[in-house]
């Protein structure tokens, strides 16, 4: 009897390590490169510090640096490809597509016509066409506010548990941080004054000089960021950014920054660095997609053959790199491992992060959802989750929205009662475009990254980085691995200032696994939350249509 039990549970098994292997792969690598770092750390330990050349650890973190390297080379090509095909159909159709399409539209037509005789009274006047705008033009409204609120909300726990990471607080680090601010303000001539020596700095002179630095950084932030969204040039965002920065002329007496009549002198400079100016990609790709689809496949046939084609060839990329994802982890995490001054700093970091994280997501899945919609519907919402758990348990087993449309419409239509027109055109837009949970976690994962590194998070930078989460969350495909997940959080950071996060991505995504499977429950929750509440606003009901007229969708193929 336990051997046939065995036979049973080995393939499931098999299969369940079969196709989550990357991930499985990356925990391992990360795992056994701290182990290797602190044992070296152990082995070369002497007077209080680790003596190792310079050079030495600097080959040791080269594969990981290289690897890093080979990911940012993607970015700006990925951004441009999908977010402007994100406004195209997903292939370029042959004849067969052709012939499945305008056999789809005749059926259509045909359910359509006889639930017109059935919902006239319902619904006056108004045409099947009407209604199925009014539909899409709802969703689209529907799904970009939910993300825009998630986004917002996600931040702003960021913003309000975030210093218990970064405490601010600590004389340590308030001198820490005052001396990255003065070399990353290297320009300025505060650290050429004759005052600048450490007996006679004051804290109410280093925060008056803080206050001064950053009321002119949020004054070229916003400048900047108006700026950068209009470039002038089509090939500069993708290897050049400009900015505006105020220089701040200190007086030779530091004193006099502490009176009220003093007034500042300041001087406007023009400057450049070598990056990507992800903002204005994303601005150049959503307005060249748009452009596209304007004007028709039969004017734009070569340009888009272009861009499927150059998507290929990314993702084509994009996976050979995920193979080589576990070796770049470990020389990576070997070098980090070492260098950190004390891991049980960063692993108390990076639990209250996550606790941060799972925290709001279960106030977004548990309170505010159920909330909205019981003021919306005035119905239970634990039933709704009650008929889509198995929806939900495919969802966190396959990572992938794509594999469970087919068990959430059926979920949807026969358990919910859900509008056959709804659950065909909400619940499949929603699985390209409401992604909720990575706009979520983008954002907090920015600010968190940002105070690790100790970089100023001002208000306006907050904003842009909602818009752009919500953006990248939307335009990037989602792929099952943490390939599109990295170049997200990486273009997401550089938003905020932060050019390189990698030392502390290695570190977030070692528990990628596990979020991103939360981020994917997320996803298909809140897609059936609108459905419902979609319905209810337009008060969509079809149900006295034959169940003949349910298109039933095959089941795909689990992972």
């Amino acid at each position: 009897m336990s051997h046939s039990k065995m036979a049973i549970l080995s393939p499931k098994c098999k299969r369940i390590i079969v196709s989550n292997r990357f991930a499985l792969y990356t925990g391992f690598s990360v795992m056994a490169g701290v182990v290797c770092g602190l044992c070296i750390k152990t082995i070369l330990w002497s007077d209080g510090k680790v003596k190792i050349d310079h050079q030495t650890l600097r080959y040791i973190a080269l594969p990981g640096v290289i690897y890093m390297r080979s990911f940012m080379l993607i970015i700006a090509p990925l951004l441009v490809t999908s977010l402007s095909l994100s406004f195209l159909p997903s292939k370029i159709e042959n004849q067969f597509d052709k012939l499945r399409r305008f056999n789809g539209h005749q059926r259509t037509n045909q359910y359509e016509n006889r639930a017109t005789d059935i919902n006239h009274n319902r619904f006056g006047d108004s045409s099947n066409e009407t209604i199925a705008h009014k539909l899409i033009w709802v969703t689209f409204i529907t799904f970009g506010l939910l993300s825009l609120l998630a986004a917002i909300f996600g931040a702003c726990m960021m913003l309000t548990f975030g210093p218990l990471v970064y405490n601010e607080n600590d004389p340590k680090e308030i001198l820490s941080s005052f001396n990255d601010t003065g070399q990353r303000y290297r320009s300025d001539s505060f650290l050429s004054s004759k005052s600048f020596e450490s007996n006679q700095i004051s804290s109410e002179l280093i925060y008056r000089r803080n206050l001064l630095i950053h009321r002119y950084y949020q004054h070229d932030t916003v400048y900047n960021i108006l700026l950068n969204i209009f470039p002038d040039n089509v090939l500069t965002p993708f290897f050049l950014h400009s900015y505006r920065k105020t220089k701040i002329l200190w007086p030779s007496d530091l004193n006099e920054l502490m009176k009220e009549e003093y007034e500042i002198k300041t001087r406007s400079e023009h400057l450049f660095s070598y990056k990507i100016n992800m903002l204005s990609l994303c601005i150049l790709s959503i307005f060249f997609g748009v452009i596209l689809h304007r004007l028709g496949a039969e004017k734009t046939q070569t340009i888009r053959t272009l861009l499927y084609e150059t998507d290929n060839i990314i993702h084509y990329t994009m996976h050979t790199l995920m193979k080589l994802l576990p070796i770049g982890m470990f020389f990576w995490m070997l070098a980090e491992s070492i260098k950190v001054n004390s891991m049980l700093e960063m692993a108390v970091k990076l639990a209250y992060f996550y606790s941060f994280v799972i925290g709001s997501f279960m106030f977004w899945l548990l309170i505010f959802y159920p909330t909205l919609y019981l003021i919306i519907t005035h119905e239970n919402p634990f039933r709704l989750y009650k008929s889509i758990l198995s929806a939900i348990f495919i969802a966190f087993g396959s990572c992938s929205s794509a594999i469970t449309l087919p068990e959430t419409m059926r979920c949807m239509r026969e358990k919910c009662h859900l509008s056959n027109r709804v659950c065909q055109t909400v619940l499949p837009l929603g699985m390209t475009l409401h992604m909720n949970g990575p706009a979520m976690f983008f954002p907090m994962t920015a600010i968190f990254v940002a105070y690790i590194n100790q970089c100023p998070v001002e208000f306006y930078s907050v904003i842009v980085l909602c818009l752009f989460a919500v953006i990248l969350s939307m335009g990037v495909p989602p792929v099952i691995g943490t390939g599109t997940t990295m170049l997200n959080h990486i273009a997401v950071a550089s938003v905020l200032g932060v050019d390189n996060p990698h030392e502390i991505l290695a570190y977030v995504l070692a528990f990628e696994w596990m979020m991103e499977r939360i981020r994917t429950m997320c996803n298909i929750i809140g897609d059936c939350f609108a459905a419902k509440c979609i319905e209810r606003i337009l008060d969509i009901r079809d149900d006295d249509l034959d169940q003949d007229h349910w298109v039933e969708t095959e089941s795909e193929e689990k992972l």
